[in-house]
């Protein structure tokens, strides 16, 4: 069974995809992969792939357009943490 990362999956108001995750560490994530046909997506950190979540099919479409993924959380002190990492897409 996988272990989900608690995030949440959003778009901006310019149409960018991002996660927010709760747990900072993951905001470090080398990509973020999307299989396609399970719907399913994964956070590559430290090489080795992490179970984020599920996505319905408007996200899909969402992730799908961009190149890149804005990752944010919060880190101790209250204070944002925001990267991007290339996404990976699997038909």
């Amino acid at each position: 069974m996988l272990s989900e990362i608690q995030a949440e999956f959003l778009k901006n108001a310019r149409g960018d995809a991002f996660i927010r995750f709760f747990d900072p560490a993951y905001v470090r994530a080398d990509i973020i992969v999307l299989e396609r046909k399970s719907k399913t997506l994964y956070a590559v950190l430290h090489e080795q792939e992490h179970y984020i979540g599920n996505l319905d099919d408007d996200m899909i479409a969402l992730f799908a357009r961009n190149d890149e993924i804005h990752l944010t959380g919060i880190l101790s002190g209250h204070k944002a943490l925001n990267l991007k990492a290339p996404l990976s897409v699997r038909d």
